[in-house]
């Protein structure tokens, strides 16, 4: 079950702001572009900018006051009926069962492939060449210190199952590196994969890395830039995010606490939630945001607190 404020289409509690070429595209069919916030030009539209379907103000607030600029609206404008709220899916507890195995580095002497079939908890776990990690038929456990996956690093998934990494302190990811990619750095299923980082450095999806699977930062804020692609939602409590350059992620990007921004002509496909949303760039390819409900039914994190709230009605 996932919250209406995913669902009903792009979410920004306190602020929305568009400049540059930017643009939002919600099917009037499928959600709104909606916001809780009722203050006076809270949401702004600049010259060359608009929004493709309907934008909801918070309940009681007067739309032609709220809603200011002379980018264009081409759906209705309302308020909503109610304000939504924004929880925080579960994040779990890591593991405290798995076999301690040390440091491990995938180098390129001796010649990769190098190969992980079990479960385990390392230190460090270091990728510049190839990885192969064997996932069975079912769910494969990593929790690890430091995940590092360098300059040309690949980790690849073997098998039909699925993996979750556990990452308690440091995640980096650089260069054409990538993490549930190919040998030729295509990006895998990203259903197969879930990650759940605890450290409070930024998580970096920079250069021309791929990383196909989902991603709930406890704290972190997160940056995606060159042309970094991230195919899978991602979650965090964190204040910060930024997608910029000619980077792109595909999924939903939940950061209910979060100033959101969007520049360059990066671009996000699946729908954000966020407190306040800014969205600035120029040209043809200028940044874009399209609401798209396929994928936000792939979302893979669970909220108990709707699931009990379910029950009760």
């Amino acid at each position: 079950m996932l919250p209406k404020v995913m669902t009903d289409g792009v979410f920004a509690r306190d602020k929305i702001s568009l400049d540059g070429s930017a643009w939002i595209k919600v099917p009037a069919d499928e959600g709104s572009v909606n916001t809780n916030s009722t203050a006076p030009g809270s949401v702004f539209l600049n010259w060359s900018t608009s929004i493709d379907g309907n934008v909801n103000v918070g309940p009681d607030g007067d739309p032609n006051t709220v809603i200011t600029g002379n980018g264009q609206v081409l759906g209705k404008k309302g308020p909503l009926p109610e304000p939504y709220d924004t929880p925080l899916p579960d994040f779990p507890e890591f593991p405290t069962d798995l076999p301690h195995r040390g440091n491990f580095i995938a180098g390129w002497d001796p010649s990769p492939p190098y190969y992980i079939t079990d479960d385990g908890e390392y230190d460090k776990l270091e990728v510049r060449s190839t990885l192969i990690i064997n996932v069975g038929s079912g769910t494969r456990r990593i929790r690890v210190r430091e995940l590092s996956v360098l300059d040309s690093g690949k980790i690849i998934l073997e098998g039909t199952g699925k993996l979750e990494f556990y990452v308690n302190d440091k995640f980096t990811i650089t260069g054409s590196s990538g993490i549930n990619v190919d040998l030729s750095n295509n990006v895998g299923d990203s259903s197969r994969l879930l990650l759940y980082y605890k450290g409070t450095n930024t998580m970096k999806f920079t250069d021309d890395v791929r990383f196909a699977g989902s991603v709930y930062a406890e704290t972190a804020n997160l940056l995606i830039g060159g042309s970094g692609k991230l195919v899978g939602s991602f979650v965090t409590s964190g204040t910060k995010v930024t997608i910029e350059g000619g980077s792109w992620q595909q999924g939903v990007l939940y950061a209910p606490n979060a100033e959101v921004t969007l520049s360059g002509s990066g671009s996000l496909g699946g729908t954000i939630v966020a407190k306040e949303l800014e969205i600035s760039g120029g040209g043809e390819s200028g940044p874009r945001l399209t609401f798209d409900p396929e994928l936000v039914d792939t979302f893979p994190f669970s909220f108990s607190n709707l699931i009990e709230s379910w029950k009760q009605i």
